[in-house]
């Protein structure tokens, strides 16, 4: 007879005594991969022509997240509607859809603050938790220098972004992630990615007339942000050769749709013609592919997939684009100009050296960082603390890079510290970009302080081995003990 051991916990893997995970992911498969993107790239055209669709769009993605944490759904299905939030923020945006600006970041928050509440045991950032807290003392400055209406908007606008990110950092250190759920949570926010493609794509193809310049183009981004628009493709091309690398056993005909999108993305985000969206998910890439270059099988996938990749888009992709622009995109990424940020960062250096205690607060700052560069909203998040928040804010961001240490630390597998490293790293990297303009910079910051199990059926073995159960320790004890990270 089979035993089955029930576990319901913050890391509960689903084992059972005879064998591997009962409710374990498998590796999805081509056609599955195909659909999803193919459908949400008709989804986000229908989106693009009703403003009214995409509100819909965006309430039932949140509602479908509140009936998983009422039906008590495990984590990681939690976690995967946090990341299709994540990447349809954008599409919600450019298509109108009239829920509110900060939607997805709130949105994020509840989902994941409800699925945190229902766990017996929860575990949380501490780190994490005092990043916010030490923004909040300027607040003070905002609210007694601007009428309320004007600083609460200041606040929620400027404090969105740190607040999603502690929630999520204290979601997923309660998660253990395997590489089939890792995948699967990779497409959630792929998907909708593929839909703000498929506009900007639509946009580039029945436009009369586009002029290509030395500066990003709204033309080619679907009529929204470049920035944002490049940022949130480079990301899903990231996802698709993570995907290509940490797999151990990829199909041939997985590994062509997958790595067919990730070029795809990757050339939309470069026709964007803003640069950061793109060079961050590569450097990234390569940070994340060092980490799991561990063994001789490893290094030849890393070599032969990275291979192909640069391949394809250096002879391929690229020039047929650098031809399709007449040459402007190729001047666009060999040019050094940082487009004016410069100036926003000497402005927050000089509001800071004239108010080193608390800043001027969220909205004040903006008001002073105008009248001395000529641009109000902060594009480095790293410097706006800085102006905003004084020398708090910069013991804040201090606690960012002690997470980021503590986390590669804690890691011990490979994969581990590849998904430490790259999305916290890809996080920093957005932050010194665009600020904290978009959740996916909070999600994936809180995706690196999850845990990663490399091999699902060798744990459930030695989990329940009568042989490495040592006295006083159940075989229940042991599971729970694991899943609640001890």
């Amino acid at each position: 007879m089979t035993t089955t051991i029930a576990i319901r916990g913050p890391l509960a893997l689903g084992l059972t005594a005879a064998g591997p995970p009962a409710a374990a992911a498998k590796p999805m498969s081509a056609f599955f991969i195909l659909a999803v993107l193919l459908g949400h790239a008709a989804l986000g055209l229908v989106c693009s022509s009703s403003s009214t669709i995409s509100t819909l769009h965006g309430i039932v993605a949140f509602g479908f997240g509140l009936y998983l944490v009422a039906v008590k759904a495990p984590l990681e299905e939690v976690a995967y509607v946090g990341a299709y939030i994540a990447g349809a923020e954008v599409l919600w945006r450019m298509t109108g859809s009239k829920v509110f600006w900060e939607f997805a970041k709130y949105a994020i928050a509840v989902l994941f603050v409800a699925a945190w509440l229902r766990l017996r045991v929860r575990r949380k950032s501490d780190l994490a938790i005092l990043y916010f807290v030490l923004m909040l003392p300027s607040l003070v400055m905002t609210f007694l220098g601007l009428p309320f209406h004007i600083a609460r908007q200041e606040v929620s606008f400027n404090l969105s972004g740190p607040f999603a990110l502690m929630v999520c950092a204290c979601f997923f250190v309660n998660l253990n992630l395997s590489l089939p759920t890792l995948h699967r949570l990779f497409l959630a926010f792929m998907a909708p990615a593929m839909g703000i493609l498929a506009i900007a794509v639509y946009g580039i193809l029945t436009a009369k007339r586009i002029a290509f310049g030395s500066n990003s183009s709204f033309a080619t981004s679907g009529g929204y942000g470049p920035n944002q628009v490049a940022s949130i493709l480079g990301m899903a091309a990231l996802l698709c050769a993570f995907i290509l690398i940490q797999s151990k056993r990829l199909r041939f005909g997985t590994a062509l749709v997958v790595g067919g999108a990730a070029v795809v993305f990757a050339g939309q985000s470069a026709m964007t013609f803003s640069r950061g969206g793109l060079i961050a998910a590569a450097s990234v890439g390569v940070l994340g592919a060092i980490f799991l270059a561990r063994s001789k099988q490893q290094r030849v996938r890393l070599l032969v997939a990275g291979l192909v990749l640069y391949l394809v888009g250096t002879f391929l992709i690229g020039p047929t684009l650098d031809n399709f622009t007449g040459g402007a995109l190729g001047r666009r990424f060999s040019d050094g100009n940082v487009s004016r940020r410069d100036r926003l960062v000497m402005a927050d250096l000089r509001i800071f050296a004239e108010n080193p205690l608390f800043g001027l607060g969220p909205g004040t700052a903006m008001i002073e960082r105008e009248r001395i560069s000529g641009i109000g909203i902060a594009h480095t998040e790293f410097t706006r603390v800085l102006s905003d928040h004084g020398s708090l804010g910069l013991a804040a961001m201090g606690m960012l890079f002690l997470i980021a240490i503590q986390r590669l630390l804690a890691m011990n597998t490979p994969l581990g510290r590849c998904m430490a490293v790259s999305m916290i790293a890809w996080t920093l990297l957005y932050m010194s970009i665009n600020g904290m303009r978009l959740a996916s910079a909070s999600f994936f910051f809180g995706l690196g302080c999850a845990r990663y199990v490399d091999n699902e059926r060798r744990l459930a073995l030695l989990l329940t081995d009568p042989a490495t159960t040592k006295p006083g320790h159940t075989r229940r004890s042991r599971l729970k003990r694991h899943a609640e990270g001890c």
